[in-house]
């Protein structure tokens, strides 16, 4: 790794009143020296000055030192609190510059040292990089049990298990003329048993976990102007697609992503299915194709008004059991189609 010393401000391009500039390697300690003009206490917030390598003065903020090893990347760290006024910021970042082996550290460096001065496991930085992603409540929780090790310690813990029964199984081998006591192998496979469940349900979880992580994909396909967008809309109560009376007025996929109950749920308003002439029509045509191959659930909507409603049903490609067909305009069809299994009647225009 190199050995440069590092520093990165946090909002540089953004106007807050304050702002943090972090510092860290092995010429932290000479940093605080020259901008601050004197030695600092570990952990101590210190309001201090803040001058350039020339002795001008730049601006007033408060000071934190980390020494090494008890710090977030195992090195001498400095953090420096200050106005968040982009010229401070930038002179600041010329006057470290200016100091030989220090340099603005690359994206994900300051974690990057972390992980090689054993701050962070690698599920630690995964889950900071989902921490920071994170847009729900429930992303937040479950990258926070990345994040704070409960997953690192939970995998160790099955290690050890794991080597406890691989040393069974090689001290039975090396015995081997010697008879097994019958409990001591119920005990084994109890243990097998219950360590093969654990992972088993680890291993639902993390499917889940994908899901809470990357959200559900919803496509809604269906024939044009059958009230693909009108549903959609309806659904999230935004007036995201083109609706007209004109029959194929959504061109391009138009996705819009909402949070329910913690899940985000990424809805894709596609062009109808369908054969045509128009090079720009065909191609979201294609686009919504290749979009149902890799979605979770599918709505197919048609319009429940038309003669041939069954067949246009049938002529949409279905994803699998997770497709939900809507049958749209009701108030206009006198009998009432009759409902089952993941199939509604539904008014999307009088919104029942």
């Amino acid at each position: 790794m190199k050995k440069d010393t590092i520093f990165a401000s946090i909002t540089k391009n953004q106007k807050t009143a304050i702002s943090i500039i972090r510092v860290s390697g092995p010429k932290t300690k000479l940093i605080a020296k020259k901008l601050l003009k004197r030695e600092l206490n570990t952990n101590v917030a210190h309001l201090r000055k803040i001058y350039s390598i020339d002795n001008e003065f730049i601006d007033q903020g408060v000071a934190i030192f980390f020494s090494k090893p008890h710090s977030s990347t195992g090195e001498d760290v400095l953090e420096l609190h200050v106005h968040g006024s982009y010229a401070v910021i930038t002179k600041i970042e010329e006057e470290l510059c200016k100091i030989s082996s220090v340099r603005e550290a690359d994206p994900g460096e300051f974690t990057k040292r972390s992980f090689y001065n054993n701050k962070l496991d690698l599920l630690q930085v995964e889950g900071l990089e989902d921490l920071l992603d994170a847009s729900t409540d429930l992303q937040r929780r479950q990258a926070n049990l990345s994040f704070m090790g409960s997953v690192s310690s939970k995998l160790e813990k099955w290690k050890q298990d794991l080597i406890e029964l691989a040393s069974i199984i090689e001290t039975a081998i090396d015995f081997s003329d010697e008879v097994i006591p019958e409990e001591s192998i119920k005990i084994f496979n109890y243990k097998l048993q219950d360590l093969k469940l654990k992972i088993e349900q680890a291993n639902d979880l993390a499917k889940y976990s994908k899901k809470v992580r990357e959200g559900v994909r919803v496509i809604v396909t269906g024939p044009p102007n059958a009230g693909k967008s009108s549903l959609i809309n309806c659904i999230l109560d935004e007036n995201l697609s083109i609706v007209a009376d004109e029959p194929g007025t959504t061109r391009d996929i138009i996705s819009s992503t909402v949070d329910i109950d913690g899940i985000l749920v990424n809805f894709y308003d596609t062009a109808g299915l369908h054969e045509t002439k128009n090079s720009i029509e065909a191609e979201g045509v294609r686009r919504a194709q290749e979009l149902l191959e890799i979605s979770d659930i599918q709505i197919r909507v048609v319009d429940g008004s038309e003669a041939f409603w069954k067949e246009n049903l049938i002529k949409i490609p279905k994803l699998n059991d997770l497709t939900i067909d809507v049958i749209n305009k009701s108030d206009l069809v006198e009998i009432k189609i009759k409902e089952g299994a993941n199939c509604y009647n539904v008014s999307i225009k009088t919104n029942h």
